[in-house]
Formats: structure tokens, C-alpha cells, sequence
């Protein structure tokens, strides 16, 4: 079982890179080019985050 704070760290990385990612996104679309790739990552990490948030009891609706 992790402990808070070792949820709480993974929890800023994967807020981290979804921003980054989702800005990575953003570029290749202007550029013209195939997102799926991004997308897909992008899902996974909310999901992910979703649950770290839920394990923590906090109310992850907001980042639908």
C-alpha cells in the first residue's frame, strides 16, 4: 500500500505530464498531423488520475 504522500507525488507528475502531453497535442495538430497517439496517453492519465484522486477521497469530478 502506498502512503499519501507517495500518491500526492504521483499524482503532481501525472498532472505534469498531461499538461505537457496536452500541449504536445496541441502542436502535432497544428502541424497537420495524427493525434491518436496523445489522445490515448492523454485518457490514461486522467483515468489515472481520476483514481488517485478517488483513493485519496478527494472529488475528482471537476476534471471530467
Amino acid at each position: 500500500m502506498r502512503s499519501e504522500e507517495e500518491i500526492r507525488e504521483r499524482l503532481e507528475r501525472l498532472e505534469e505530464e498531461l499538461r505537457d502531453l496536452e500541449w504536445e497535442k496541441k502542436m502535432v495538430e497544428e502541424m497537420g498531423d495524427i493525434t491518436i497517439g496523445y489522445t490515448l496517453q492523454i485518457e490514461d492519465i486522467k483515468t489515472e488520475i481520476k483514481v488517485l484522486k478517488w483513493v485519496l477521497g478527494e472529488d475528482a469530478e471537476d476534471e471530467g
